[in-house]
């Protein structure tokens, strides 16, 4: 006799703003049968293919966490009477992986900022008073003066876009370089950004960059 069940596949996004996405894994939960189990897929070959800086070691610890989770919340739904207590199978999954309360991208927009010799397209923007518009930028090169040369093609840029009648204000989103003997030039390309006053984010405060946007989002979007 087959008993009923629920899954869910697991999803991994590497930029929280593209919402660009691969399902590395499942989770299936049989409330009759007492039967909870993921299976994450820990090879990353696949990801690197489609996504640039993914670091494999925090990739692998990740899916052997949430299997491991998933392992010692089975074993504790089994020993609990009565096992129908749990409401559902998101708010059981939430105990593992949380539900994104900071996804914001479907409320962002394009916007072009339009001056009388340029105009540029930021993919993600918000407007609160003032259009706060996103520019992710990897820095994930192969070498040093490419990093800092990609940097320097910015403060011209803004400096050129902050002639239009609009008012915006410009946050960066940065992919580090993979390989650790650059990160004094990603050091370098961050200061150069900093100078031109946007607010400056990594891929690891992506978390931070997706909280000033709900902000930003907090009273309306136009």
């Amino acid at each position: 006799m087959k008993a009923p069940y629920v899954f869910s596949i697991l999803r991994y996004i590497h930029d929280p703003l593209s919402q660009e996405f691969i399902n590395v894994g499942v989770v299936v939960y049989s409330q009759q049968e007492r039967f909870l189990q993921a299976k994450c897929s820990d090879k990353y070959g696949r990801i690197s293919k489609m996504f640039e800086g993914i670091d494999g070691t925090r990739f692998r610890q990740l899916t052997k966490h949430i299997e491991n989770r998933i392992s010692e919340l089975s074993e504790q739904l089994r020993s609990e009477l009565p096992f129908s207590q749990i409401s559902s199978f998101d708010s059981l999954l939430s105990k593992v992986v949380p539900p994104d309360k900071k996804q914001v991208s479907s409320k962002l927009t394009e916007k072009s900022i339009v001056t009388s010799n340029f105009e540029w397209k930021f993919e993600h923007a918000a407007k609160n008073g003032i259009w706060h518009v996103c520019q992710t930028i990897s820095f994930d090169l192969q070498e040093g003066k490419s990093i800092v040369d990609k940097a320097l093609h910015w403060p011209g840029r803004i400096t050129e876009l902050n002639q239009s009648s609009e008012k915006f204000k410009v946050n960066f989103l940065l992919g580090a370089p993979q390989d650790k003997e650059l990160l004094p030039n990603f050091n370098r390309a961050k200061q150069i950004l900093k100078g031109i006053q946007a607010e400056i984010f990594e891929e690891k405060d992506a978390d931070a960059f997706a909280t000033k946007l709900q902000l930003a989002l907090a009273d309306h979007v136009e």
